[in-house]
């Protein structure tokens, strides 16, 4: 086996060229970078940076005379979009179409994070999300009270309409369809009853508003606040509920 060590260059249209004395038995041969161990020095790893990267694969040769002396090139197109392949790369559509060729069951096993097959039925597009009903809800900025956030809306906040979501159900409900967060489902739940509760808090969907309040503000804390007496936590369409029956 022979290695090269060389510089390489990428040439139009999508050719890469180096230095080798490899001939005519080099086709095949893969071209790697950053090969080896990662070296502690804060030199550049180059256009690809992950170790040991095959790029390419070697396909041609050429020996030229230069200077009285033989310079010899290997190279091959790189891995990549180019003119001809353009949605994907020419090394996806090479694999996609040999794995596109297997039973579903082959394809498993041995071609793992395969594209989709040219022949696979598209799968329709998400559902757009729903549309933002008018609601009193107003959403406060981090570290903002609702005292605030309804102030900036010209309205006042009421918080009897916070206290009243307790259940996670309800604060999907409001986050979706009244102040259009989407992908609600994303958001762990947090189920503790703090004073800016129902909120967004540090990544969670903190859904408890029994014990919210309108005048404290809150670090990472986006709250749901009530700014008014329109602050639905049922789904926008839904029935009231009918009166209760007389004693």
């Amino acid at each position: 086996m022979m290695r090269s060590d060389s510089l390489g260059q990428m040439q139009a249209p999508n050719q890469i060229y180096m230095g080798s004395s490899m001939r005519e038995n080099s086709q095949g041969s893969p071209m790697l970078v950053n090969f080896g161990l990662v070296m502690d020095n804060d030199l550049p790893l180059g256009t690809d940076s992950q170790p040991n990267t095959m790029v390419g694969v070697v396909s041609w040769y050429s020996a030229q005379e230069s200077s009285g002396a033989n310079s010899f090139l290997v190279g091959g197109s790189c891995f990549g979009k180019n003119a001809e392949y353009t949605e994907y790369s020419n090394i996806i559509t090479l694999v996609n179409t040999f794995c596109c060729t297997l039973s579903q069951a082959q394809r498993a096993a041995q071609c793992d994070g395969v594209q989709q097959c040219f022949d696979d039925p598209v799968p329709p597009p998400p559902p757009p999300p729903p549309a933002v009903t008018a609601s009193d809800w107003r959403m406060s900025e981090g570290n903002e009270s609702c005292d605030s956030a309804c102030g900036r809306a010209g309205l006042t906040c009421n918080v009897s309409g916070q206290r009243a979501v307790t259940l996670a159900a309800e604060a999907k409900i409001v986050a979706t369809y009244y102040l259009g967060i989407e992908n609600v489902d994303q958001y762990p739940l947090f189920s503790g009853r703090y004073a800016d509760g129902p909120a967004l808090w540090a990544g969670n969907l903190q859904y408890d508003g029994t014990v919210s309040t309108c005048d404290e503000p809150y670090d990472q804390s986006e709250r749901f606040c009530c700014c008014g007496n329109d602050c639905p936590k049922v789904e926008p369409g839904t029935p009231p509920p009918p009166p209760p029956s007389p004693a």
